[in-house]
């Protein structure tokens, strides 16, 4: 089992649970296949690392500035 895999590239249609452009490429994590025995755990993993960051992060660490744009994948 893997825990966290990102891929570079297009994804393809429909295949993508997340996808971001960062300076021009192309990232992404597909789309989990629950119930498989070799399902990778990506989207829990950053569920839990953006709970971690929330729980110790206030409004006032943070940059001002937005360096990753996240596109809602339909």
């Amino acid at each position: 089992m893997k825990l966290f895999v990102v891929q570079r590239g297009d994804p393809g249609e429909g295949l993508a649970a997340v996808h971001v452009n960062f300076n021009g490429e192309d990232f992404f994590i597909r789309k989990p296949r629950v119930g498989a025995l070799d399902e990778e755990r990506s989207l829990q993993v950053l569920d839990f690392v953006s709970t971690a960051l929330t729980m110790v992060t206030t409004k006032d660490s943070l940059p001002k500035a937005n360096t990753v744009s996240l596109i809602a994948v339909r």
